[in-house]
């Protein structure tokens, strides 16, 4: 693996981190990140000081990026069918742990990450195997869709039968199934295409401008971002989470481009310091889909689930994410000692 993939795996494995570390100590702590404060950030109603969901959303562009970028380089005729075909899996692939973990009401409320960075990956890497934007146009486009999102929450909360979203659809009327999935895919849910997209585009931006070489313009980029995003909540256009306003949209690219490039200076400097993430980054959707099976969701079934202090779920959580990191680096060792002798293998025929 070269070390552009390498510092790749490191922003993947950091992102996965931090997710699995506040899932768990949310499923343990009396405390909600989502709703009490101080985790839950009130004056941006906010989860977490960085919620999980923008690095990881953040890191998905960059790894559509990486691969579009090498499909273009070979000429590859069929790159968007492969698009479709890798990117479409993991919203397949959602149902069924959506139905597990959750309920499958929050698939069609498009309330997992792994149904919507699935889809929004896919879109970025047709935007990406069409259009070939260039560090301006990226720009651009981020702003705007920021723009056609807010412009689209503000007309759907004046029309009454969108007044809330994720629509809930009403199960007894023919269609409304099949019209709140597809509403909620692009618009209504949390982790639909136009929530997502402007940060997986931040990915393939900051990669764009650490690739020409332009670190400092990178780290500016996301400081520009970020203090946008505080001047307008300081003129009354609030950051919000939840309220998925404009300025949130700004403020979900710049934070994670300032947290990744410290992350990358970091590792550049100091490759062992941070080189214990890159397991978990190769590993990301295996970790992400074993923490909820195998450590949250049983948690929430027992007596342990929501039943500790702040700081006593912080400690119980160390040692189960610890847990969880050594049994991906065993299962990454035995993977690649299997693939070596299937790699001596083929050489030899």
């Amino acid at each position: 693996m070269n070390a552009r993939l390498a510092y790749v795996d490191v922003f993947r494995g950091f992102a996965i981190l931090a997710m699995i570390s506040w899932h768990i100590f949310n499923a343990l702590a009396r405390s909600d990140i989502y709703s009490t404060p101080p985790l839950y950030i009130s004056v941006f109603s906010m989860p977490t000081p960085l919620p999980p969901p923008l690095p990881f959303t953040f890191v998905s562009g960059i790894g559509v990026y990486i691969l579009t970028k090498k499909w273009l380089e070979r000429g590859e005729r069929s790159a968007v069918r492969k698009a479709v075909k890798r990117y479409s899996k993991y919203i397949l692939l959602s149902l069924p742990f959506t139905a597990l973990v959750f309920t499958p009401l929050t698939y069609v409320r498009w309330e997992e990450a792994l149904q919507g960075i699935g889809l929004t990956a896919l879109v970025v890497a047709i935007i990406l195997l069409h259009a070939r934007p260039t560090v301006r146009t990226l720009l651009v486009m981020i702003v705007s869709a920021g723009v056609i999102e807010a412009v689209l929450l503000d007309w759907i909360r004046t029309v009454p039968a969108f007044n809330l979203y994720p629509l809930a659809p009403a199960l007894q009327m023919n269609g409304s199934l099949l019209f709140a999935f597809v509403f909620n895919a692009l618009v209504g849910g949390w982790f639909s295409v136009a929530n997502l997209l402007p940060m997986a585009l931040g990915g393939v931006l900051m990669m764009k401008l650490l690739e020409s070489g332009k670190h400092m313009e990178t780290l500016y980029a996301g400081i520009g971002f970020t203090l946008v995003a505080l001047l307008l909540h300081a003129l009354g256009l609030p950051i919000s989470y939840y309220g998925r306003s404009f300025s949130f949209v700004l403020f979900s690219v710049g934070l994670p481009m300032i947290v990744l490039y410290v992350l990358y200076a970091a590792y550049a400097r100091k490759p062992r310091l941070l080189g214990f993430t890159r397991v978990l980054g190769r590993e990301s959707l295996l970790v992400y889909m074993g923490h909820f099976l195998f450590v949250v969701k049983p948690i929430g079934a027992t007596a342990l689930g929501k039943s500790f202090s702040d700081v006593s779920a912080a400690l119980l959580t160390l040692p189960l994410v610890a847990l969880v990191y050594a049994l991906t680096f065993a299962y990454a060792s035995w993977k690649d000692g299997r693939a070596v002798p299937i790699e001596k293998e083929k050489m030899a025929v």
